[in-house]
């Protein structure tokens, strides 16, 4: 009984969080959420291979520097949809989600690969999305892989 009480409170609680949040907030949400869904498929349906020709692709309209504001504000949205998504979206589904979501804001960022070892020398892989002279998600685990690869093209003096 009490785990379906303590389930009850906590959408409950999500319930007010979301009714307090302004209209472009909700729509950032919702957006946050289909771009993860659409990385997790690329991720499932998608080789490696072409999932990274089309991570290197650039919009087809002019690339501007994102702002670190917008690239922020993003990074939270795609963050905040992961932990209430069903399914688990990890760092490479979220640096996907948030890279097609500056994009379409024609924005331009890069997309980087790392690796390194985690606990008991197993192989750790990481992803990151930098915009804006930032890390918009994926920073928390950056800093201990080493990078091995990265898609997309930074802006000159947009790199960090």
């Amino acid at each position: 009984m009490d785990s379906i009480r303590a389930i009850a409170l906590r959408y409950r609680n999500r319930l007010r969080r979301w009714r307090s949040l302004r209209w472009g907030e909700r729509v950032l949400l919702l957006e946050a959420a289909a771009a993860l869904a659409i990385a997790r498929l690329a991720i499932l349906l998608l080789p490696f291979r072409l999932l990274a020709a089309l991570a290197e692709r650039t919009p087809a309209a002019p690339a501007r520097e994102a702002d670190a504001r917008l690239a922020a504000r993003i990074g939270e949205a795609v963050d905040t949809a992961a932990r209430v998504v069903p399914w688990r979206a990890v760092c490479l589904p979220r640096a996907i989600a948030a890279r097609l979501m500056l994009a379409h804001r024609g924005c331009d960022s890069v997309l980087h690969f790392g690796v390194g070892k985690g606990e008991g020398g197993a192989l750790l892989a990481h992803a990151w999305l930098e915009a804006a002279g930032m890390v918009v998600v994926g920073g928390a685990a950056a800093g201990s892989v080493a990078p091995l690869a990265r898609f997309g093209h930074a802006l000159a003096g947009a790199e960090g």
